[in-house]
């Protein structure tokens, strides 16, 4: 498991978080099957990478009465997303959205996952002869590039 507060772990016999950082998604699993939930609303979508934190989802977080609780119960694992009470107004709109993976998404590749190296350093993108030789062979250029070599 990993997300809702915690880094990669086994699943704790219990745990909740409630929404102190980014923390809008959890994913549980093992290398033959897992599922991963992202909690949005219609204003939200999290963070592709660490670097900003929107605000979290309104709905869910509901001024931080909102949060994740994850209880195991012999072989059941159960995970829940809570918001807390909400007074809703006439007219008044409130969007719980969420978006969920079934992983693995393709098989994985035993051999590439031991033997690619990547690479990747925003402000310099193209690697030494030394890192070429310690076995890079994929270089990952980020979209915020401010490298110019001339």
């Amino acid at each position: 498991m990993m997300g809702m507060g915690l880094p990669g772990t086994t699943v704790p016999e219990y745990h909740e978080a409630k929404w102190e950082g980014p923390h809008d998604s959890f994913w549980i699993g093992n290398t033959k099957a897992g599922i991963w939930c992202e909690l949005r609303d219609d204003e939200y979508h999290g963070p592709l990478l660490n670097l900003y934190h929107p605000p979290h989802p309104a709905s869910w977080s509901n001024n931080g009465k909102g949060g994740f609780r994850i209880k195991k119960d012999g072989p059941i694992t159960m995970a829940t997303a809570f918001s807390g009470n909400h007074h809703i107004k006439k007219g008044e709109e409130l969007s719980f959205e969420w978006s969920m993976l079934i992983t693995p998404v393709k098989k994985i590749n035993y051999k590439s996952q031991f033997t690619d190296r990547y690479f990747h350093d925003a402000m310099a993108p193209i690697p030494s002869d030394e890192e070429i030789e310690n076995g890079v062979k994929i270089v990952n250029l980020h979209h915020a590039n401010n490298y110019n070599p001339i």
